[in-house]
């Protein structure tokens, strides 16, 4: 009681010297203090409640008459829960924009993607809500208010967030304060994700994706529906946007969702602070039409859930006696409203049909250790959409690859050929499969490149046409088909080559094999193998190569006369 006392004793104290006391009265641990009215004014009292919150009391009106103190207390489970959020915000920010990322960066290592979506998505919808939060900081501060961070909505789903609610510890001032800050927040959020948008949109952002659509179905990303009606063709309803216009998308929309007059969001402090008397009917209105709009998308039923969890209740500014001004309020509403028509988006993604056609000859190379570590191969690659792609590629397992071609850029309706080069170095001698893998937009295709890897070895001999070739010479560029090379045999050997091709094999001008009747077949490669024995007889014997074929590709192709081991020589042959 005592304590009680010396409570009441210091409240008393404070209070008396900026008003006039009539009367006191108690309730548990709030203390009503009846005043003159004509002695009340929202600048004395504004200096009285810094006064009391300074001996950690808070005050507020109820009337021009009386006027409430209460001992401040802390929330501790209210605060953790918005920092859970914020945790909760950031990391569903991240995990959307790596998912979007990985489709617009494709190809690329993943630490890569990741840095480039934190630089171009997560960072700028970041820094949207801190932006949008900037207004209320500075109004708080203008009162000698303590500002409060809000209620974070993390939503995985695409966007990463959508937006804030407000749970202030400590109310506005005023009336005006609340219509203020509820307007700026959208306002502010709403400049800041245009200018990601245009941004992104007029490619001013230092990095550019590999591809910009899809091939097969996926999602496309919608624009919201007044900025289509008001740009035209400007923006297009469907496309890829560079993650940096994402990010300036995903803020109109949750803008858009926070300019509802519900609750404790931005518009519902900007009706509150015009009118609190059908405040709850407005706010249960446009919950419903929030609800019936999560039918079209189901990631938006989380903000209602949110609001219905915490309530459609606002909280009253301490000064519920200050005059607003009636025209500014009519402004901010009707603002407000206008940024929740502009990025109203029902339908934020559709569905795209197949855009892009890949194409190739030979799926099979030979590779040399040493002199020729490189297989090649042609990649045909067609667009059948309406906009421009740019593919990426990657191989696997890990190989270094190299990619030649015109133009990567390929425009609707044209082809282009690729020619792809896999460094074979760190393949094993032999057979090897690698997948080429092509990424256009949220899809990719797989290819399986076929090469044999065979090392260089000194103890076969290849003569062209006649002419003995250095026993280290283990590639021979540039014979001509139709002509014949010679091997020294000094070994059981194997020669290699693709069934589609046609060749005739002599060894020591008595034994002939032809690659209709294979005496080994390597899986579905198509690439026939072929056992020659080494001749008994004394002196030197020659395994005589002709190819020939009606159907050779336009580009270089290789022979390869190795042993058991994979030691061997190779050759180009020239169309």
């Amino acid at each position: 009681m005592a304590g009680s006392r010396n409570q009441d004793e210091e409240e008393i104290r404070i209070f008396s010297s900026f008003f006039t006391i009539l009367k006191v009265e108690r309730d548990n641990n709030i203390l009503t203090f009846k005043i003159p009215e004509s002695e009340y004014s929202s600048k004395k009292f504004e200096q009285l409640y810094n006064a009391m919150k300074e001996r950690g009391f808070y005050s507020y009106t109820n009337g021009k008459g009386e006027i409430i103190s209460f001992k401040k207390v802390n929330n501790k489970n209210r605060t953790y829960l918005k920092f859970l959020l914020i945790i909760l915000t950031i990391l569903s920010i991240i995990y959307a924009g790596y998912s979007y990322s990985n489709s617009y960066y494709s190809g690329m290592r993943p630490i890569s993607i990741l840095s480039l979506s934190i630089l171009y998505f997560v960072l700028p919808v970041i820094s949207i809500l801190i932006m949008r939060e900037l207004p209320k900081y500075l109004i708080m501060k203008s009162r000698k208010q303590k500002y409060s961070i809000p209620l974070f909505v993390p939503n995985p789903f695409l966007m990463g967030t959508m937006g804030i609610i407000n749970a202030p510890d400590e109310p506005y001032m005023n009336s005006d304060d609340e219509i203020l800050a509820g307007f700026f927040s959208l306002v502010t959020g709403f400049i800041i994700s245009t200018i990601f948008l245009t941004v992104g949109y007029l490619g001013l952002s230092l990095y550019t994706g590999a591809s910009y659509v899809t091939n097969g179905t996926t999602s496309i990303i919608n624009i919201p529906l007044l900025i289509q009606m008001i740009t035209g063709h400007l923006i297009p309803n469907s496309g890829f946007l560079d993650p940096i216009s994402l990010a300036g998308w995903s803020g109109l929309i949750f803008t858009s969702f926070n300019s509802f007059p519900i609750g404790l969001m931005d518009g519902g402090m900007i009706l509150s602070g015009f009118n609190r008397s059908f405040r709850k009917n407005v706010s249960y209105i446009f919950i419903t039409i929030m609800i019936f709009i999560s039918f079209t998308y189901l990631a938006w039923l989380i903000l209602p859930m949110f609001l219905a969890f915490l309530g459609m209740g606002t909280i009253e500014p301490v000064d519920t006696n200050y005059l607003r001004a009636s025209k500014k309020a009519f402004v901010a509403i009707g603002i407000a409203m206008a940024l929740a028509i502009i990025g109203l988006t029902p339908y934020p993604l559709h569905l795209s049909s197949p855009e892009m056609g890949v194409f190739y000859n030979e799926q099979w190379d030979v590779s040399l250790n040493g002199s020729h570590s490189m297989s090649y191969y042609d990649i045909i690659i067609s667009n059948y959409g309406q906009n421009s792609i740019n593919p990426g590629f990657s191989v696997s397992p890990a190989m270094g690859i190299s990619i030649s071609t015109n133009n990567t850029l390929i425009k609707p309706g044209e082809m282009n050929t690729f020619h792809i080069g896999i460094n074979t170095t760190s393949a094993p001698a032999g057979l090897n499969r690698a997948d080429l893998r092509i990424y256009v937009g949220s899809s990719d295709r797989s290819i399986s490149l076929i090469f044999f890897k065979i090392d260089p070895a000194e103890n076969i001999e290849m003569q062209y046409p006649s002419a003995s070739i250095s026993n280290r010479t283990a590639f021979i560029e540039n014979v001509t088909v139709y002509n014949t090379v010679n091997a020294n045999v000094s070994e059981n050997i194997l020669i290699g080559a693709p069934q589609s091709w046609h060749y005739d094999v002599l060894v020591s001008n008595t034994t002939r094999f032809t690659n209709s009747v294979p005496l080994e077949q390597n899986g579905s490669y198509s690439f026939g193998t072929y056992q020659i024995q080494k001749p008994t007889q004394n002196g030197p014997s020659f395994l005589s190569i002709r190819i020939y074929s009606k159907y050779l590709p336009e580009s270089n192709i290789y022979f390869a006369v190795y042993n058991s081991t994979y030691y061997g020589k190779m050759m180009m042959m020239e169309k």
